[in-house]
């Protein structure tokens, strides 16, 4: 289903996972340094398997839309944040780790400028690929924990604050939309074993609260 679901006992919480890094997301997310060229429907089918497999848990039940969180890192990220946009009334809460959520926005040239694509067909495929562009005014979005390190080069930490910005404005009554940057962060084999418990604690610990709180 291009995702790693987890449920206990029905009805029962669960979470779904998506990372950029890891081997066992079948959906095969990966970085790039230019994500605009993996246009493939097989690239950008992903957050239609979180919605799918959402749908099927919900349907079966095994759980509900209350009792369902979702974690992305990196691409996996990017991933949460379109299937979250699209459905937003399916899921309770939701950690994004270093994503990048407008790629219309997420490379620029030397010179400064920003690199449009000019092939429509690409254009429209990245602009269906960037929630932040998916955001809508007056829609009741999940609880949110937006996560970005300062020491990562690999991701501008710009792109949370402008989500988390864009959520908050869209909805300024709803749920929690956080924003919690780390100066020290960066990829997982420069992090310090300390670090790493702590940022587990605040996923978990933001997760656990937002479900426990629906109850």
């Amino acid at each position: 289903m291009g995702a790693r679901w987890r449920s206990g006992c029905r009805p029962a919480v669960a979470s779904c996972c998506a990372s950029s890094t890891s081997a066992r997301v079948n959906c095969c997310l990966t970085r790039s340094r230019r994500p605009r060229a993996a246009t493939s429907r097989g690239a950008w089918a992903a957050p239609d398997d979180f919605i799918a497999a959402a749908e099927f848990l919900v349907k079966r039940g095994d759980t509900q839309p209350s009792l369902l969180g979702l974690l992305g890192r990196g691409d996996g990220a990017r991933v949460v944040g379109v299937a979250l946009t699209r459905r937003p009334d399916l899921f309770r809460a939701a950690v994004l780790v270093d994503g990048r959520y407008d790629l219309l926005g997420s490379e620029r040239e030397p010179d400064g400028e920003v690199d449009v694509p000019q092939d429509r067909a690409q254009f429209d495929a990245l602009v269906a690929a960037s929630p932040l562009r998916a955001v809508r005014d007056g829609v009741d979005y999940p609880a949110l924990l937006l996560l970005a390190g300062e020491g990562d080069g690999r991701v501008d930490p710009a792109q949370s604050r402008k989500m988390a910005a864009r959520l908050q404005q869209a909805d300024p009554n709803g749920r929690a939309i956080l924003f919690l940057t780390d100066k020290s962060s960066g990829p997982s084999t420069q992090a310090s074993l300390a670090r790493g418990v702590d940022r587990a604690t605040d996923v978990l610990g933001f997760l656990l609260h937002e479900i426990v709180a629906a109850q």
